[in-house]
């Protein structure tokens, strides 16, 4: 399973996405701070199908005093028909002098841990990517310091691309998750925001 996502240029601060298969056909967008959006949109991004209709949303926690980077967790929930349908707690190590995050989703009874790591964009460049790896041990603490050693074989990865498309996923063909496409919109997007 492979997915592409995009992020459209805007003129406002506004953030939209674009996600695909891997035939390149457009499935969902998502949109953070449009002003033609309605409602608390500092507060979540919302995920739609191609023609507009609303499928989810990321929810993004109230904005705390301090540092974002400085923060050691923060938690993020994808609703979709009406309940929650994934977290994602996003952990950093406040006292790294590189606060790389990593993220702990709990999505459909499976626990996944995404490893922020430095990647080399095709074409020049250095973007953040991410290491997927499968059942999670509850209540990890990896942070900086952490071996890939340590590790299985990653299942998958969000890989920044030079294409135009920001970011590739590729999952395993026996992932029999509903609705993976939110979870690489929603993992994309916390990325980019983390590293702004």
């Amino acid at each position: 399973m492979k997915f592409f996502i995009k992020r459209l240029r805007a003129a406002d601060n506004a953030r939209r996405y674009h996600l695909y298969d891997a035939t390149n056909t457009l499935l969902l967008v998502a949109d953070h701070s449009s002003p033609c959006l309605s409602g608390d949109e500092e507060q979540e991004v919302r995920i739609a199908r191609p023609d507009g209709f609303p499928l989810a949303t990321l929810e993004l926690p109230q904005p705390r005093s301090g540092k974002p980077e400085r923060q050691r967790r923060t938690r993020y929930a994808i609703i979709h028909d009406h309940a929650v349908y994934a977290l994602i707690n996003a952990e950093v190590d406040p006292t790294a002098a590189v606060a790389l995050p990593y993220y702990v989703v709990e999505v459909e009874g499976l626990r996944w841990l995404a490893l922020a790591q430095p990647a080399v964009v095709p074409g020049g460049g250095c973007a953040l990517g991410l290491a997927l790896y499968a059942e999670t041990a509850a209540h990890l603490a990896i942070y900086a310091g952490c071996l890939a050693d340590d590790l299985p074989q990653p299942m998958g990865a969000l890989e920044p691309q030079s294409d135009g498309y920001i970011l590739s996923w590729t999952l395993p063909p026996d992932c029999e998750l509903a609705q993976p496409d939110l979870i690489a919109l929603a993992l994309a997007f916390l990325l980019e925001l983390r590293g702004k």
